[in-house]
């Protein structure tokens, strides 16, 4: 899973990580939380394209 996720992403899941093992406020939890699915939500539109992309010069 590593190899697919690009620096941020991997950055934000930390940050999620340390305030789940701090106990932190939910709010600061959920925060994180809605950067991650914006930030995969991103990635997984970039996938899209590039597989369109290599279908289209495949055909």
């Amino acid at each position: 899973m590593d190899d697919l996720l690009d620096e941020e992403t991997k950055k934000l899941y930390e940050e999620l990580q340390k305030l789940l093992e701090q106990k932190r406020d939910n709010d600061e939890v959920i925060e994180k939380l809605e950067e991650i699915k914006n930030r995969e939500g991103a990635l997984e539109k970039e996938l899209d394209r590039a597989l369109e992309m290599i279908q289209t010069a495949t055909v």
